[in-house]
């Protein structure tokens, strides 16, 4: 019988969810399959009994038929409410995805107030039954909830009614690989869009007074605690027990992260676990008597839990706290795993989405880390081992380890409390006495000051942070598998080792005083005379025997398991992801990226760090820039090369400098660490990415922003290779070349003197057009050089291979080693793509990249339509997001 069978039913409601985006087909094919189970294990239970009772005591067989029954009914509740989100979610997000898809940038929405706050420059409303409209539309719609943000006028209260007229902004998916995806948490909250207001009006005042309360309440508290601290101590006091980031400077919260403490800024269960279960044992000691104590606490819960918007975390230590409090309350034993599967099993039947939540899955694997460390005993080994349990997640979602974060947490955590109690009582007392709230102002950024010691001296050690990529799920389950087994048989092999300690003991015992414990302490038998020498029982060496043969047993099962998943772990990890090019989502920009692994057990101390690397991986950087978008070189590049493991590129072209293609390589530059050698780099590694070569176009003028990124490789130590058409790389072992067809004299660098690239793979080749137009192409065409790289053939047999290999969404996958991809230069503009180079050129598959609702109108209809007539495939950023092809 499972020990704790609330993790049978936490595994149907996760199954629901899971397939619950797929037809209804499957579920009801779940639903069969478990209710022939079911009947057989009835029909053979009553032939067969002794055979279940072999395995079942009989005071638990009802649990059992009970469990048999609850697990298929919750997995159908589970997929019956995945499936009613979704529905609820398409529904509610249609009008604004209307409005985004027609590029209506201003509108008219009515809502009722739910929540708000303030992060120092706006007021941030979260607005609910919404009715949209857009400005020149006479259609209103219902939808989904929608976050105003207010800088001036009147602020309404909680459940005014409001009419909102200003800049509208769709909540979108992540585009690209690798970023940080804040739909799921979006959509958990109701929310689907977000509005600047250039006008509010209040048409309806009825307000919520509980709501409203705890507004003015959290208001106040942080006008408080920005009287005691300065500004970036109050930004961590405030997010730390409120959940409002927009005080929270970005400096401190980088160097919290890179040492592994980043958690204590947001609302975790931490806090609520100290503050709630604090407040209880501080009742309890009062004397005030079980039900009182276990009444206020729960009270406290419950408004904190208001007080802090029921942030993910928070609503699971809630959960946990709130069966902790009824286990005291009724006198029943606390089993904190079992509270852990309960609150998610709760959670997940409200929130769905919160199993797609980084925040969710960090949350309760740091708890299973705690849970699982209290069993095995793990003593001082507690730190790391929860460190290890969370280091997979993070991997996955941060693609980034923080190496000494367990030491950090040995430092941190047990001040954490008492910084939040100094916290609370400074933001209290700072609102109407802030001479009294600057005194336990002083013992908070004492501490303060000690948690950023700690960060600082942790974040500079070498190796202070692992960059490990993003690891595919199967390889996360691998490394759970290892963790489990391993820890495990380190119990099983201390049982052992404790067990032969005991029986040497009591043999020696024995041969002292001739006195052996038989049956545990239950009684002693004297045999022989004193001082004599005593034999062991056989029924105690029998049981004895039979008891290290279990150990042992399990000694080799968790052995096997250990080493099976560790093996699985490495090659997953080793195995090389070939030749890919993806073209990432910039907004009005262009950026793309080449990347190619091959196996390679060369020991070369100049490009491995010294090291032997399975692995052989080359990376080249096709341009960086936007400007519809903000920070695309760290927010979309950088993040893109961590998930894929890449801290080092190896060359980052410049096609041109205009600004929507080197923007954010100038952002890479500032950033990076001085280069020295790959090795120095992996000790001083910060969580900035960094680069090898800079290649540019030879001109004969240079401008202002050419200078600039000349500068800024010379100042980073970064080596600069100029290239001009003829000039060739080779990469992988000489196994991919790219070879540079444009410019042949250019004077300046402007669009028609772009680094134009063919890209040759085994798989794939692929043009890089850059922003060259008409005129490069006539050139191109004339020199012939490109058509001698292309063939003389370029028939329909490719193009209609790689159609068949075209996927929806990031991917396009193809095994095609005569597939031409187009980067279409210019992004699509009708001063580029004429017809008679797409004609001769023939591209199967054909990448604009351009921004959504761009003021230049790209792509111009005339070039999709040229493109789908010479048989392309197109794919744009602006509609897909990131496009890749492996």
């Amino acid at each position: 019988m499972i020990k704790r069978p609330i993790f049978a039913l936490l595994a149907a409601v996760v199954s629901g969810i899971v397939l619950s985006v797929f037809e209804t087909t499957v579920a009801v094919g779940v639903m069969c399959a478990w209710a022939c189970l079911i009947f057989l294990f009835f029909y053979f239970s009553d032939r067969f009994n002794y055979l279940i009772l072999k395995f079942v005591k009989p005071a638990r067989y009802g649990s059992l038929i009970v469990m048999m029954g609850l697990v298929p009914l919750l997995f159908a509740l589970s997929f019956w409410r995945g499936k009613a989100i979704d529905k609820k979610v398409t529904a509610d997000r249609a009008p604004y995805l209307v409005m985004h898809e027609n590029t209506e940038e201003l509108c008219i929405l009515e809502g009722r107030v739910n929540a708000k706050d303030f992060d120092g420059k706006y007021y941030i409303l979260k607005i609910d039954k919404c009715r949209i409209k857009g400005y020149f539309e006479n259609v209103e719609r219902p939808a989904g909830g929608c976050t105003v943000y207010v800088e001036e006028g009147e602020i309404p209260k909680c459940g005014n009614l409001v009419r909102v007229y200003g800049k509208f902004y769709l909540v979108e998916k992540a585009d690209n690989p690798g970023e940080y995806d804040l739909f799921p948490t979006s959509v958990k909250e109701g929310i689907y869009g977000r509005i600047y207001a250039k006008k509010l009006w209040i048409t309806d005042e009825n307000c919520s007074f509980f709501r409203e309360a705890v507004a003015v309440m959290a208001e106040r508290f942080e006008k408080g605690t920005r009287n005691v601290f300065n500004a970036e101590d109050s930004g961590i006091l405030i997010s730390m027990i409120t959940g409002n980031k927009g005080y929270r400077a970005e400096e401190t919260e980088e160097l919290y992260r890179r040492a592994g403490i980043g958690h204590i800024l947001a609302i975790s269960g931490l806090h609520v676990s100290l503050l709630v279960l604090g407040l209880w044992r501080i009742l309890k000691k009062m004397a005030v008597g079980r039900y009182w104590a276990a009444g206020l606490a729960f009270s406290f819960l419950l408004f904190f839990l208001f007080f802090t918007g029921f942030a993910v975390s928070t609503l699971r230590a809630g959960v946990m706290c709130g069966i902790f409090l009824l286990g005291r309350l009724f006198r029943r034993h606390y089993d904190m795993p079992s509270a852990l599967g309960l609150a998610m099993i709760i959670i997940l039947l409200i929130f769905p989405y919160e199993l797609h939540d980084p925040a969710f899955i960090l949350s309760v694997t740091a708890v299973a880390g705690v849970c699982f460390a209290r069993e095995l005993g793990a003593g001082p080994f507690f730190g790391i081992i929860v460190t290890f349990f969370t280091a997979p997640v993070s991997a996955y979602f941060f693609f980034e380890i923080p190496t000494y974060s367990f030491l950090a947490n040995l430092i941190v955590i047990p001040l954490t409390g008492m910084l939040l109690g100094f916290g609370i009582c400074a933001g209290i007392f700072g609102s109407f006495c802030v001479s009294f709230g600057k005194f336990f102002g002083g013992l908070a950024f004492l501490m303060l000051r000690l948690f950023e010691c700690v960060s600082d001296f942790f974040s500079k050690l070498p190796f202070s942070s692992l960059l490990v990529g993003r690891p595919k799920w199967w390889a996360v389950c691998f490394a759970y598998a290892f963790l489990i087994s391993f820890c495990f048989l380190m119990r099983e092999i201390a049982g052992v080792m404790k067990e032969k300690e005991e029986r040497k003991e009591t043999d020696r015992l024995r041969d002292a005083c001739g006195v052996c414990n038989h049956r545990g302490l239950r009684g002693f038998l004297i045999f022989g005379k004193r001082g004599g020498s005593a034999e062991r029982p056989k029924n105690e060496e029998r049981n004895g025997s039979i008891k290290l043969w279990a150990r042992n047993g399990n000694i080799n099962l968790w052995a096997k398991v250990t080493f099976g998943s560790l093996i699985l772990l490495v090659a997953t990890a080793l195995i090389p992801k070939g030749n890919r090019i993806t073209f990432l989502s910039v907004g009005q920009g262009d950026c793309s990226v080449f990347l190619s692994e091959k196996w390679n057990l060369s020991l070369n101390a100049a490009e491995d760090c010294g090291l032997l690397s399975l692995k052989k991986r080359d990376s080249v950087v096709f341009d960086c820039g936007s400007t519809s978008e903000t920070e695309v070189g760290k927010r979309v590049l950088q993040t893109f090369l961590k998930s894929e493991g890449i801290m080092l590129i190896d060359k980052i072209t410049v096609s041109h400098t205009d600004t929507d293609h080197i923007s954010g390589i100038v952002e890479i530059l500032e950033n990076m660490n001085v280069y020295r050698n790959d090795l120095d780099y992996a000790l001083r590694y910060r969580g900035n990415v960094g680069l090898r070569t800079l290649v540019m176009p030879i001109v004969k003028e240079r401008g202002e922003a050419y200078n600039k990124l000349l500068e800024l490789a010379e100042k980073k130590n970064v080596k600069v290779e100029f290239f001009q058409a003829g000039s060739e790389i080779r990469l992988n072992d000489r196994e991919c070349k790219l070879v540079c067809l444009s410019p042949f004299d250019a004077k300046k660098s402007e669009n028609e003197t772009s680094l134009v690239f063919f890209l040759e793979t085994p798989e794939y080749r692929a043009l890089l057009m850059g922003d060259a137009g008409v005129e490069t192409e006539g050139k191109l065409l004339k020199t012939g050089k490109l058509m001698e790289l292309l063939g003389e053939e370029r028939g329909s047999a490719a193009g209609s291979a790689a159609g068949s290999a075209c996927e929806s969404g990031f991917f396009v996958n193809t095994s095609n080693a005569d597939m031409l991809i187009l980067k279409v230069g210019h992004h699509g503009s009708r001063t580029a793509s004429s017809l008679e180079f797409l004609e001769l050129v023939r591209p199967d598959v054909a990448v604009i990249s351009c921004g959504h609702g761009n003021p230049y109108g790209h792509p111009h209809w005339s070039v999709v339509q040229a493109l789908e007539e010479v048989g392309a495939e197109v794919h744009r950023t602006d509609r897909e997001g990131a496009v890749k092809v492996n």
